[in-house]
């Protein structure tokens, strides 16, 4: 079996495009952002509808309160763990947060950050803190885009591993020579 020497087009950069096939990339790409921007849209108004989306987002915050992370990530993550299919889950975190606004006296989000933390220290003990604690870390971490906001430059095997490559680029440690 021949195999197939088609030029790539993508890899190809001296090729030249027709009218049609730049009008079709243009196309996507504004399909791509549109898609983007209701999935913003959707969050932002699920958010409104249901105030425990925004609790949530603020307890992940507050629990992983990385400055580097946008909103939209902790946001994101709170509409997909109330959103889960398992019906027992959904109502335990309903119920945490629901408790963590009772022992606010009205409002978690409404106490101010130092507030918030020592409320979260006193349920860390609860299935409800064990579970937000996981979920948002296993999310958090396993992102791509939020890991290469803390340096993580991805896999070295491919590039010849970390020792010749990385390994002591490092630039918020002081140099130990």
């Amino acid at each position: 079996m021949q195999p197939d020497h088609r030029p790539d087009p993508i890899a190809d950069s001296t090729k030249e495009w027709s009218r049609r096939e730049l009008l079709g990339a243009g196309g996507a790409c504004l399909v791509a952002a549109g898609i983007g921007a209701s999935m913003v849209a959707s969050v932002e108004a699920a958010a409104s509808l249901d105030p425990a989306i925004a609790t949530l987002a603020t307890v992940a915050r507050d629990m992983f309160p990385h400055r580097a992370v946008p909103q939209q990530m902790f946001d994101d993550f709170a509409v997909r763990q109330l959103g889960t299919a398992d019906a027992a889950a959904a109502q335990m975190l309903r119920g945490g947060l629901q408790d963590l606004d009772r022992r606010a006296g009205g409002g978690y989000r409404a106490l101010d950050a130092s507030a918030r933390t020592a409320l979260l220290a006193s349920v860390a003990g609860t299935p409800f803190f064990g579970t937000v604690r996981f979920a948002a870390l296993v999310t958090l971490y396993s992102d791509p885009a939020v890991v290469r906001l803390f340096g993580y430059e991805g896999a070295s095997f491919e590039k010849g591993g970390y020792l010749m490559r990385s390994y002591d680029d490092l630039r918020w440690l002081p140099d130990p020579d």
